[in-house]
Order: structure tokens, then C-alpha cells, then sequence
């Protein structure tokens, strides 16, 4: 597949340049993909002497990683037998973290089918990834973004293995753009907010579905390769808008200044 292809490639010239992120959640339909992908990932980033087809396989580092025995990566949520992952797997993550590298590298772990995280696994995962120690490194696979918090998702880099499945999330945020004014699109997002609560139950609230989408312009704006960094950055500043006389929220200038820099 070309796109798992160019997806490894970019981690490579991301760990060759030293500026990878501290978690990405890669998602798709086909398990077996997101499995590989993310394994080559890891492979490649504990091994001493990549090349570009990954990991050497021959070094110290590749071989305790094929034994399953590397010090330094954690794997979660591995065992199908389990329907969820639970608040044990996130406070062996916490402890994974709290330890020193042995092997002078990075503490890598990763998450099988994030998407099965109860409530208090997820909110424990959240503040990892609020205060990421350093040299750490997390990967989560899902079968769609959709099926993890939002919180959770505007702290990661997304990596969709299939693009398609944004369609619809992108849809509604380009529609966004086809209001006139702050009036229209405010009564836009309402009843955006009134079709989400229909569908999924319970209430919505239309600056709740604001903070949504600027999590989604985050995820866009942070996506390898992405072609559509300057119409997300376009909806982000639109979003920043209607949130600009909500008091109880942060600055937009805050909020300005952290989109421009993904931009970059």
C-alpha cells in the first residue's frame, strides 16, 4: 500500500531530523495494517543503524525487539481476549515512563485498539500526554478517530491509513467556510450540535462542538503530508471567532499563536 509506504518514510526523516512528536494515533479499517505500519515504526526506532527500508535487523536493539524482550517498549492491548483496555495498562504506561531508558534510547510503547479504552484508562492516558516525560514516544492504533475522546485527539499527531474516513468531519468544517457571517455560522454549528446529539444521544452543546473541531484543525494541521494545511488554518481562525467573546475560555490570541505554529 503506497500510503503506509510514505507514512514509514516520513518517520524515518522525522527520527533522522530528531523532531517526532510524543504520540500519533494511526487508523483504518484493516487491523492487520495499522499493526504492521506500527511495527515497522517501532523496529525502526529502536534500531542503531536504520536504513531506508527501516530497521537493520541485525543490531543489539533489533534483536531484543524480535525477542519481545526490548526494556524500553511497552506494548498494550496485544491480548484479543480482553475486551478492553483498562486503568491497569495506563498506570503500567505512567511507570513505563517514570523509568530511565536502559538502553539510552527512547521509552517507546505502544497501544493496540486504543479505541477500546475504558473512561478511566482514557482520562489516565490524557494526562500522560498533557505532560509527556521526556524521550518518550506513544503510538495508538483505532479503527476510526471518532472512538477516542476528543481531548485525547488534539494531543496527537493523526495518521489516518485511509483518508476517507475524515469525509464527513470534513465536510461540515468546509461548510463552515460558506457562512457570511459570525450569526450564520453560529446558527450553523447549533444545529450541527443538535444533529450530533440526535444521532448519539444526549445533549450537545454548540461551543462543546467548537472545541471539537478546533481539536479536529489541530489533528489536520498535524497530519504528515497534509495538502490542506492553509483551508484548516482558515476554519481554525473562524473557529477562534465564535469562541472570542466566551469569557470563560482561553485567550484567542493563545489560540492564534498555537495554530500558526502547526502551520509552520
Amino acid at each position: 500500500m503506497d500510503r503506509v509506504h510514505d507514512l514509514q518514510q516520513w518517520f524515518l526523516r522525522m527520527r533522522t531530523r530528531n523532531i517526532l512528536h510524543h504520540a500519533y494515533l494511526i487508523t483504518g479499517p484493516s487491523t492487520s495494517e495499522k499493526h504492521a505500519c506500527m511495527a515497522w515504526i517501532m523496529r525502526m526506532l529502536v534500531c542503531e543503524n536504520p536504513t531506508e527500508f527501516g530497521a537493520c535487523g541485525g543490531c543489539s536493539q533489533c534483536i531484543l525487539y524480535e525477542q519481545d524482550t526490548h526494556p524500553d517498549v511497552l506494548m498494550m492491548g496485544r491480548d484479543v481476549s480482553r475486551p478492553h483496555i483498562g486503568i491497569e495498562e495506563a498506570r503500567e504506561l505512567r511507570a513505563h515512563y517514570g523509568i530511565k531508558a536502559r538502553e539510552g534510547g527512547m521509552r517507546l510503547s505502544c497501544m493496540y485498539n486504543a479505541h477500546t479504552m475504558t473512561e478511566e484508562a482514557s482520562n489516565s492516558l490524557l494526562k500522560i500526554l498533557e505532560e509527556p516525560p521526556l524521550d518518550t514516544l506513544c503510538i495508538l492504533s483505532a479503527s476510526t478517530h471518532t472512538r477516542i475522546i476528543p481531548t485525547i485527539r488534539s494531543r496527537v499527531v493523526l495518521i489516518p491509513l485511509y483518508v476517507g474516513e475524515y469525509s464527513i468531519k470534513e465536510q461540515r468544517l468546509k461548510e463552515l467556510l460558506t457562512c457570511h457571517n459570525k450569526a450564520e455560522r453560529v446558527a450553523y454549528v447549533q444545529r450541527i450540535a443538535k444533529k450530533i446529539s440526535d444521532e448519539e444521544g444526549g445533549v450537545r452543546a454548540w461551543h462543546d462542538v467548537i472545541d471539537g473541531w478546533m481539536g479536529e484543525c489541530t489533528a489536520y494541521l498535524r497530519m504528515p503530508s497534509s495538502e490542506s494545511r492553509p483551508l484548516f488554518a482558515r476554519i481554525a481562525r473562524l473557529l477562534i471567532t465564535l469562541k472570542y467573546d466566551v469569557k470563560e475560555y482561553a485567550s484567542p490570541k493563545l489560540y492564534a499563536e498555537s495554530f500558526a505554529l502547526m502551520v509552520v
